[in-house]
């Protein structure tokens, strides 16, 4: 999903096996990886109650949580991907 070769990263996939770990445990950094795969995948709704939900779980990463929220309602995965490509 974030790897710096573009060709490799595979959004559906890793909303599937980011979903799978979030069921399997209920981590902030697990919550994390599954809500910048919703973003990945366009569904920012999805990603802001996900990251909501890892900022319950792990309060002592609030900011970064936060930071990653605003992150995902004001840019696409798209966006990134090509600031990054340049």
């Amino acid at each position: 999903l974030t790897s710096e070769i573009f060709s490799i990263r595979n959004p559906e996939k890793a909303l599937n096996l980011a979903k799978e770990a979030a069921s399997l445990q209920t981590e902030g950094y697990i919550l994390d990886t599954l809500a910048t795969a919703y973003w990945a995948n366009g569904l920012v709704e999805e990603a802001v109650q996900i990251e909501r939900q890892a900022i319950a779980v792990d309060e002592g990463k609030k900011l970064f949580y936060q930071a990653k929220i605003a992150k995902f309602t004001s840019e696409s995965y798209v966006e990134v991907e090509r600031e990054t490509d340049e």
